[in-house]
């Protein structure tokens, strides 16, 4: 019951991230200026729970505006941003906390 639970917080928080990410890239589109400034990030997860890292990296590819490029053996995830608000999301969310739980 409570993997249940969990898996069903994952796709809340997926989702909620989905349409944030969405309305992020119509901005981006969207404004004059054209608000396109991509970035390669890279951060370091402490999860051990290979399909945990398998869920992240597919959830984040899911995401409009990002691409995970490489997860090396070490969880050091390598992401592809389009804008610069995506960057930065990606820097602040705390992902072992969401997908350890989760799975």
């Amino acid at each position: 019951m409570c993997l249940f639970f969990f898996g069903f917080a994952y796709c809340v928080w997926l989702f909620i991230q989905l349409i944030v990410a969405n309305v992020d890239v119509v901005q981006a589109y969207l404004r004059p200026q054209m608000a396109i400034d991509p970035k390669v990030i890279r951060f370091k997860l402490p999860m051990d729970n290979p399909v945990a890292t398998t869920f992240l990296a597919n959830s984040i590819t899911l995401t409009p505006g990002t691409v995970t490029i490489n997860v090396t053996k070490d969880n050091v995830f390598e992401i592809h941003a389009l804008t610069k608000g995506a960057a930065e999301a990606h820097r602040k969310r705390r992902y072992a906390k969401t997908c350890g739980a989760a799975l």
